[in-house]
C-alpha cells in the first residue's frame, strides 16, 4: 500500500461528499485508462477545504477496492448516502510501520446494515 503520510494514530474521517466527488473521479479517470487521482484538480475544488485530501484518498481507495472485488456488487451502479457517511468515518488507525489496521470484513457488515 502507498504511503499515504500518516502519522502513527486514527486516520482523519472526511466529509461523506468528499468521497463521493473522488470515487466519481477514480471512475472517471479508469474508464479513460488513467490511473490514480492525487494532482487531478477535480479532486480540490470538489472537496470540503478542511478535509485531508490523502485521507479522502485512501478512504475512497477501500470503498473503490470493496466495489472491485464485488463485495459491493449491488451497489456497483448507485451507490446509496449512507454508504458514503460510513466510508468517511469508519475507524482506520495508521501504526508506526505504516501499514493500516482496518478490518475489511467488519467494514463490509456495517457497510450492509446501512442498506
Amino acid at each position: 500500500m502507498p504511503d499515504f503520510g500518516f502519522s502513527p494514530g486514527p486516520v482523519p474521517a472526511v466529509q461523506p461528499g468528499d468521497i463521493r466527488n473522488a470515487l466519481t473521479i477514480l471512475q472517471a479517470r479508469r474508464q479513460s485508462g488513467q490511473k490514480g487521482i492525487f494532482g487531478d484538480p477535480r479532486l480540490q475544488t470538489g472537496s470540503d477545504p478542511n478535509s485531508n485530501m490523502a485521507a479522502v484518498v485512501m478512504r475512497t481507495n477501500i470503498l473503490l477496492l470493496a466495489l472491485d472485488q464485488d463485495v459491493l456488487a449491488k451497489w456497483r451502479d448507485a451507490t446509496p448516502d449512507p454508504v458514503f457517511a460510513i466510508v468517511a468515518t469508519y475507524p482506520i488507525t495508521c501504526r508506526e510501520d505504516k501499514s493500516f489496521d482496518f478490518d475489511m470484513g467488519s467494514f463490509i457488515t456495517v457497510l450492509e446494515g446501512s442498506s
